[in-house]
């Protein structure tokens, strides 16, 4: 596990929760290498095995530009400083915002 910057956590107050997700550098959202997922039990950022859902919390980090090209989906979304979120044509980000 890697220890992060997770300024877009700290500048809401609210620290990380278990499943949440945080781009790791540029890249497409479907890709499990776009980004790493926090770990609760060890208070730890890891690669991640599969790409968010629903579910999960997501933060684009700080510089990061993340390409959604297909259906894509998260509970909520935050956008740091200088990040960008491209939707390429007939590509949908839903939020589920439970």
């Amino acid at each position: 596990g890697t220890s992060r910057d997770i300024g877009a956590f700290e500048l809401g107050a609210t620290p990380p929760q278990n499943g949440d997700y945080l781009s790791k550098g540029n890249g497409v959202w479907s890709s499990e290498n776009s980004w790493d997922v926090y770990n609760l039990a060890d208070e730890y950022w890891k690669n991640a095995f599969i790409a968010p859902t629903s579910s999960n919390n997501v933060v684009i980090a700080v510089n990061d530009t993340i390409v959604i090209n297909s259906a894509a989906d998260a509970d909520s979304l935050v956008l740091s400083k200088g990040s960008k979120l491209e939707i390429t044509n007939n590509s949908t980000l839903t939020i589920d915002d439970d």
